[in-house]
Formats: structure tokens, C-alpha cells, sequence
């Protein structure tokens, strides 16, 4: 009776399943930007997003199939403006994908040229600089929202996700979605995620959220973000409001814009509009900024790095890049400075390591 279990057909369901869950997609890779790109590439192209050239279709065919990955990625470099480790990774992860959905791209076939090719971005193209993301500084967020955003459905969602994600140091695929597919309920911060409490007359907002980037060890909304209202940013008010007015459902996405869930490319555009009307130059603002600006915030009105770290959900030093140096925590350290003596134990001790 048991071995009857080995033709179950929920098996080979399962086993689909947990092929596409070892991608960081969890879809198998469908969703990753190197397919994406390369679905949108060969589009444009108008070829195959399918090339697949076995030995048994000769040395020409192969190379045709070569010479489509050699300029997907020069394509990708030149005109994406990727870096060169991006782009290979991004034909790896092409490849990869193409292999376990159609077959081998080249079966038996050493692709010699492509490599050629990627040793040749490193020495020509070499490392490109990478293009920084400022911080939205607390003061410039506060003045864009009051001086762009009203009171309809659309702007009160802008203006809660915005001070939402800068207070709580959120990762925009933490509190929105991408592309256009079916939202995934157990990442995105439903309406049921979200509860209100008055603590001391302060109305105080907490909000589940999904962990991003911490894989096996973090499933579900285990992070719960309070919220308090300050002098400039008032998230838990500008939440209370939202959902008043929305008349929302429980099991709907948190942040909607025009009728649909609030996605990632939109939230950039966002903040770049934002802080334009602020005087600010919108090429070196991301969703991300407001990340950053949250993390620099903090660092200046002095809370402790470790702090910081813990509440960023980050799981090393990394988050350093994050905690802008500012005037606050510049002046703070220079007052410290003045006013502190020491005495030091020069002549006893060899270096500073403190050794004998």
C-alpha cells in the first residue's frame, strides 16, 4: 500500500515546486531581472526568447545561439549601463533558467567567444562608478508632502507610505510589489497588518511587516514597526487617515494607488517628483532614499549604531553606508572632543594594540 504513494501525482507537483522555490524569486527565476531582460531584449529583437543549438544542429547553429548571449551582454553594458559582473551574472542566470525550462542552451558546446567577451568588458569597460543615492533629509520630506500631496485616496497612500517606510527604514519590497503579477500576501503589509493604540494621549501605530532579504531564517510578518508622530513626520496619524478614508477590507494590500497595490517603480517615481519640487536634483533620489535618510536621521539625533542596525534589519556593518555623516552628529562628536581630557599611556605601552 505505501509504495502505491510513489505514483501519487501531488510528487512530481511538489518537485516543480521546490525547484522554483531554490531561486530567489521562489518562481523558478521567471520574475529575476536577467529573464526579464532578456524576455524584453529579444522582443525587440524579434527572435526566439527560446535558442537552444545541440551538437547535432552543427557548429553554425551554435555559434548563432553564441552570438545572441554575446550581445544580450553588450547589450546590457552599453546601453542598461550594468556593471560588467552584473551583466555576466545576469547571461549565468539566463542560462540557468533556460536549462531547466526549455534545455541547454549549448549543449556540448564551449562557449570560448562569450567568455572572450567578458574578459573583455573587464579590461576596457572595467568597473563603472556606481551612481550614489542621497538620503531624503527629513525637513526636505516633510516640506514636499505638504506642498504636493492633498486629501484624495491617492495622495493620503503617498503620504503614508512614504513617512511609513523613512520611520520605519523600510526596503520598498518590504511595503510594495513588483512588476504586475498576483501580490503575495505573505510579503506585502496587508490592512490587517496594521493596528492603532493611544499611549499617554500619543496615538501610536504598529505595523507587521515581512523581513526582506533574510531567506530561511525570517517567514512571515514576524517585525512588528511602532510608529509615533513627530514634528515633522507624522506616519501614524497620516496611516489613522488613510485607512478612515479608504474604507479598506482587511485582507487588502496596505498601500493602493489608483486602485491597484502600490508598486516599487512607482514609489521611485514618487520620490524623485518629491523631492524635484523641493529644489532637489530627483537623479540622485530613489525609493531607496528614504531608507537612507531614516537610517542618517537616527545617526543624528544620536542613537546608538547598534540600534540603528537592529531596527534596519540589517545583519552586518553594511549598514554603515546607510548612516550619512551630518552636522548634528559632526558637531556632537566635536563637542565631545573638547571637552574631554585623557591621559594617555604613552612610554608604557609600545603601540596601541597595548602590547608589552
Amino acid at each position: 500500500m505505501k509504495l502505491e504513494r510513489a505514483n501519487d501525482p501531488t510528487i512530481a507537483r511538489m518537485a516543480v515546486a521546490y525547484q522554483d522555490a531554490g531561486y530567489h524569486d521562489g518562481t523558478g527565476a521567471d520574475r529575476s531581472s536577467a529573464v526579464r531582460w532578456w524576455v524584453r531584449w529579444t522582443r525587440q529583437k524579434g527572435i526566439s526568447m527560446f535558442q537552444r543549438a545541440d551538437v547535432s544542429l552543427g557548429v553554425d547553429a551554435q555559434r548563432s545561439v553564441e552570438d545572441c548571449l554575446i550581445m544580450f551582454a553588450v547589450w546590457l553594458v552599453e546601453k542598461l549601463d550594468v556593471q560588467c559582473r552584473t551583466a555576466k551574472a545576469y547571461v549565468s542566470t539566463v542560462r540557468a533558467w533556460h536549462a531547466r525550462r526549455f534545455g541547454e542552451m549549448l549543449p556540448g558546446y564551449a562557449p570560448v567567444r562569450l567568455r572572450a567577451v567578458f574578459r573583455g568588458m573587464r579590461r576596457l569597460a572595467g568597473v563603472k562608478v556606481k551612481r550614489r543615492r542621497r538620503g531624503v533629509r527629513t525637513q526636505l520630506l516633510s516640506a514636499a508632502l505638504r506642498g504636493c500631496l492633498g486629501d484624495s485616496l491617492d495622495d493620503m497612500s503617498i503620504r503614508a507610505a512614504c513617512e511609513v517606510a523613512f520611520c520605519g527604514l523600510l526596503r520598498v519590497s518590504e511595503y510594495t510589489t513588483k512588476g504586475k503579477g498576483s501580490v503575495r500576501a505573505e510579503k506585502v503589509p496587508l490592512v490587517r497588518d496594521v493596528s492603532f493604540r493611544q499611549e499617554a494621549g500619543e496615538l501610536v501605530s504598529t505595523v507587521r511587516v515581512c523581513p526582506s532579504k533574510k531567506g530561511e531564517r525570517c517567514q512571515g510578518k514576524t517585525v512588528p514597526l511602532e510608529l509615533r508622530d513627530g514634528k515633522l513626520l507624522q506616519p501614524a496619524t497620516a496611516l489613522w487617515r488613510m485607512l478612515r478614508a479608504r474604507d479598506a477590507t482587511p485582507d487588502e494590500p496596505l498601500f493602493m494607488y489608483r486602485g491597484e497595490p502600490l508598486r516599487a517603480g512607482m514609489m521611485n517615481k514618487m520620490v524623485k517628483w518629491l523631492m524635484q519640487s523641493v529644489g532637489e536634483d530627483p537623479a540622485v533620489y530613489g525609493s531607496h532614499s528614504l531608507r537612507i535618510g531614516g537610517a542618517s536621521a537616527a545617526l543624528a539625533a544620536g542613537v546608538p549604531p547598534e540600534t540603528i542596525r537592529i531596527l534596519g534589519r540589517w545583519d552586518s556593518s553594511v549598514y554603515e553606508i546607510y548612516c550619512r555623516l551630518s552636522r548634528q552628529s559632526a558637531s556632537r562628536v566635536g563637542a565631545v572632543v573638547a571637552s574631554t581630557p585623557f591621559q594617555d599611556f604613552e612610554g608604557e605601552f609600545e603601540d596601541e594594540e597595548l602590547i608589552r
